[in-house]
C-alpha cells in the first residue's frame, strides 16, 4: 500500500473499497477510519439538499459501514431509513437523538471512533433546528459514553 495515497482525494468506491481492504490488513486504522469516512461522504452526495440532512446520511452511510464490518455481510440501517422516508430527517434525528435509550447506531459510531457523526452529535452542531430537551437528551448520552463538554459540538 503506498503511502502517499490519500483517501480524501479517491472518488471510486472500488478504489475506496481496496485502500480499506489493504489497510485492515495492515492494521493502519488511521488509514481505515480515512477509508469509512471518505465512503460516507461518496454515498451521501446528492441525498442531503441542506447540512443537517448530508450530516445525517454521512451518519447512516458510516454506520451501515461499520455495521457490515461488524456482521460480515451488508447491513443497512432499514428501519432508520424508512422513519426518514415517513417523517422527516429532522423529526428522525430528534426522535433517535432524543430518546432515553441509546441506539445501534450511536454504538457503531461511538465504537468506530466516529462520535461526531452520531445524530446526537448532529443535533448539538444544528442546534438551531432541535428543540431543547432534544438536545438536553444527546449532550446527557455523550457525555455518559465519555465525552466531555469540551469535546461535543457547539
Amino acid at each position: 500500500m503506498a503511502q502517499s495515497v490519500d483517501p480524501a482525494k479517491l472518488n471510486g468506491e472500488r478504489e475506496l473499497r481496496n485502500l480499506l481492504a489493504n489497510a485492515e490488513r495492515l492494521k493502519r486504522e488511521d488509514i481505515v477510519l480515512a477509508c469509512l469516512d471518505r465512503l460516507a461522504e461518496i454515498r451521501s452526495k446528492g441525498a442531503a439538499p441542506d447540512p443537517v440532512s448530508l450530516d445525517c446520511w454521512k451518519a447512516i452511510y458510516a454506520a451501515e459501514e461499520y455495521a457490515t464490518r461488524k456482521n460480515g455481510r451488508t447491513t443497512r440501517l432499514a428501519r432508520t431509513r424508512q422513519k426518514i422516508t415517513r417523517v422527516g430527517v429532522i423529526q428522525t434525528i430528534s426522535d433517535i437523538a432524543g430518546a432515553e435509550k441509546v441506539q445501534e447506531g450511536f454504538e457503531l459510531l461511538r465504537d468506530g471512533g466516529r462520535r461526531n457523526l452520531t445524530f446526537e452529535a448532529i443535533t448539538l452542531k444544528h442546534s438551531s433546528f432541535f428543540t431543547a430537551e432534544v438536545r438536553r437528551v444527546a449532550s446527557k448520552k455523550l457525555r455518559d459514553a465519555g465525552y466531555s463538554d469540551a469535546a461535543l459540538p457547539n
